[in-house]
């Protein structure tokens, strides 16, 4: 089933459900029906805010201040979305509060909170001092109170499968008739039905644009994969560091870059990633032939069974350079120890009392260490044609 066919029932449901347990009948109903069919067309949570503001003072024959306010669940935190029916009174009660009524924001939790929290009207005190955790005095809540003739004072959340999104409060007067609370609920209920519509897609988008940002402002490459192995997103470095235009990535597949493991190989590995991932360090061809090192972080995830394999690549290539100089510096440290302790073994043999012929042979043995040569030999000649001494290595 849909998306939209699941909203649409859920809707036919609460209408439904509405018809039968409302108070005011036909034209209850009749109500529902028309707010839905506007609600559809709403483009923004802040219309949905306003339209549902005008539409409750409307139930309450326009004799109403209805306030809107919305949640930040993450930071314990309320803002002010509408208000309605305030009139030609908004200045008045922006000396009360000594400042814009639309610029009013709180705590989530109140003493109230948990009352409200049942999702249906509820009745209120007027207590300002518990309604804004001690933010307003008692002095504040009786001047509103004063202004606007409250009698009463009622809240409703929106709410959809325990996600409280806000909540709806307005006071009534002498002139505000009956309350009824069934259609308010009723009405309330349809609300969050777009609520969450509105509140979901706000979070796909955020989320898309997030992921965007990270892609496009990363320092590695970054590339998504399908389980064939062929590029569904990549970020411009990535495709930097192959040499591609950004458009062209979406044509390629892991095998057009792999350098170290054949097509066979790749394949296998792209199946065998899983959501605990795998690091390691392989080699990439460009698109101009030119290879390079790069180290690669992935894991993958399924997105309505299809599955997606997360790349970040990293160009280790100067990282690999320093690694093989270090290393060559640390055999030639090493080879240059071996001929300076060649050297040291002759200077303390000379030092000691061993024979002649093996004091020899140890300086030939040594200068073929320090040279690198394959053979070398000393000879020690009494006169042109009488060699006294002789030492070879190896021995020949």
């Amino acid at each position: 089933m849909s998306k939209k066919s699941e909203e649409r029932n859920e809707r036919e449901e609460q209408l439904s459900h509405a018809k039968r347990n409302m108070e005011g009948g036909e034209s209850g109903y009749a109500f529902l029906v028309e707010a839905a069919n506007e609600l559809v067309d709403l483009g923004s949570i802040g219309d949905i805010y306003a339209y549902t503001a005008r539409k409750i003072n409307h139930l309450l024959n326009n004799e109403s201040v209805v306030a809107v306010v919305e949640y930040n669940h993450e930071e314990n935190h309320w803002t002010m979305q509408h208000f309605e029916g305030v009139g030609k009174k908004k200045s008045a009660l922006a000396k009360v509060f000594g400042f814009d009524p639309m610029h009013l924001e709180g705590e989530i939790s109140t003493k109230y909170y948990e009352k409200l929290s049942s999702g249906k009207l509820v009745e209120v005190e007027f207590d300002f001092p518990g309604l804004f955790n001690s933010k307003f005095s008692d002095a504040v809540g009786i001047a509103v109170k004063k202004l606007f003739a409250v009698e009463k004072l009622y809240s409703i959340v929106f709410q959809q499968n325990n996600q409280v999104y806000g909540n709806i409060t307005f006071f009534t007067t002498r002139k505000t008739g009956l309350v009824n609370v069934g259609l308010i609920e009723a009405f309330v209920n349809i609300v969050s039905i777009f609520l969450k519509k509105f509140h979901a897609e706000k979070e796909l988008t955020n989320e898309a644009t997030h992921r965007k940002v990270l892609m496009e402002q990363s320092n590695d490459g970054i590339v998504i994969l399908d389980q064939e192995g062929r590029v569904v997103e990549s970020n411009r470095r990535f495709a930097n560091m192959l040499g591609y235009p950004l458009e062209k990535m979406i044509k390629l597949a892991v095998t057009d870059w792999e350098f170290l493991y054949s097509p066979e190989d790749t394949t296998e590995m792209i199946g065998s990633i899983d959501e605990e991932g795998v690091h390691f360090e392989t080699r990439h061809r460009r698109k101009d032939g030119s290879i390079y090192d790069v180290e690669i972080s992935a894991n993958a995830a399924w997105f309505d069974e299809k599955k997606r394999v997360f790349c970040i690549c990293r160009d280790i290539t100067e990282r690999k350079m320093a690694e093989d100089m270090q290393t060559q510096s640390a055999m030639d440290l090493k080879e240059s120890n071996s001929r300076i302790e060649s050297f040291l073994q002759v200077s303390q043999s000379m030092n000691s009392t061993l024979e002649k012929e093996t004091l020899m042979q140890m300086i030939v043995d040594s200068g073929i260490r320090v040279t690198g040569f394959e053979s070398g030999a000393i000879y020690l000649l009494k006169s042109r044609n009488s060699i006294i001494l002789e030492a070879t290595s190896p021995a020949l």
